[in-house]
């Protein structure tokens, strides 16, 4: 296994100056091209990972990572063209150049707390079920035995993007804790969860840097703005018609946007906000209206906020987002 960020070379050999390669996702061709040499060297190298890097999911149709096979090309003289294996490997979805044990899990919680009315994700790349230890508030504890797999009626949108629509095996498991009673605690792995049942209105959900899905429940207070485009056309004005006014403002391209609060967070959580601020796929989760909505984040910076650096135990951070699709009134 080699995560995706660290270079792997593929040596296709020092007979030629150039080669023909290709290489395969498990069976399916997914690039083609031509390697040569560079001056002074004596065999031909060619970089992988940024080429395989596309082909990695969060969510795979089974819990084995693919397998990416590279073959260079050759001729024989009787069966013309043919393809021999030079190198085989497995790449892990993981950007983050933090120490990290695959083994136990690719889920990061910030601070492991969520509402009973969320989902619980926990991706984990080498389980087809995980154990989820659940604490009850009279104290009762059990375990319950959760498949790795998201069903397809989850959430609409959040769902194509998210879930096959097949029922095989994936790499992330959904965790309905509502329907278990009052529970107050979960506990995946190592990971401990808090789990609370209050007003809060919303929680984001992301891919961290390790490839796998987490939320951060929004503890704090949020502000919502609209940023408008406005479309007009000038007609000729006449004062016994409503249609031509003159000028008419014909149709508004609205733009939702969001400031979010995260709760008062310890030295340690904060240090895994990045896992969340430098996520490329976030959703805004309505707890009220059970709605998974599709954003962007907009903070052009992340501040790495520290007991040292901040001068006092506690630090909060504030989450700009956009909403992904753009709403038109006509």
């Amino acid at each position: 296994m080699h995560p995706i960020w660290k270079d792997f070379y593929v040596d296709l050999g020092s007979l030629n100056d150039s080669e023909v390669f290709r290489i395969l996702c498990d069976e399916e061709v997914i690039y083609t091209g031509k390697a040569h040499k560079k001056p002074g060297t004596n065999s031909i190298l060619v970089r992988i990972n940024d080429i395989c890097a596309d082909y990695l999911s969060h969510n795979w149709d089974s819990a084995e990572m693919p397998t990416f096979h590279v073959q260079r090309a050759y001729v024989n003289m009787s069966t013309g063209l043919e393809w021999a294996v030079v190198a085989s490997v497995q790449f892990t979805n993981d950007w983050s150049y933090e120490e990290h044990d695959l083994a136990s899990g690719s889920s990061a919680p910030i601070n492991g707390v969520v509402d009973i009315r969320q989902p619980l994700m926990w991706t984990d790349f080498t389980k087809d079920v995980v154990d989820v230890a659940i604490t009850l508030a009279d104290g009762k504890t059990f375990t319950k035995y959760i498949p790795m797999s998201c069903l397809a009626d989850f959430n609409a949108d959040f769902n194509l993007d998210f879930s096959k629509t097949s029922g095989r095996v994936s790499s992330t498991a959904k965790v309905d804790l509502s329907q278990f009673g009052d529970v107050v605690a979960a506990r995946i792995g190592s990971a401990s969860f808090k789990v609370v049942n209050k007003c809060n209105r919303y929680a984001l959900y992301y891919v961290n840097a390790f490839g796998g899905w987490d939320s951060l429940l929004i503890g704090g207070n949020h502000s919502e703005t609209d940023s408008l485009v406005r479309h007009e056309r000038v007609v000729e004005y006449d004062n016994t018609s409503s249609a031509n006014r003159g000028r008419v403002n014909y149709v508004n391209e609205i733009q939702k946007r969001m400031t979010l609060h995260t709760s008062w967070l310890l030295g340690d959580e904060a240090s895994r906000m990045h896992h969340l601020l430098n996520a490329t796929e976030v959703y805004l989760y309505d707890l009220e209206k059970r709605q998974m909505m599709p954003v962007v984040l907009t903070n052009t910076t992340t501040e790495h906020k520290t007991f040292k650096g901040n001068g006092r135990q506690l630090v909060n951070y504030a989450i700009e987002v956009a909403f992904a699709n753009d709403r038109i009134r006509r």
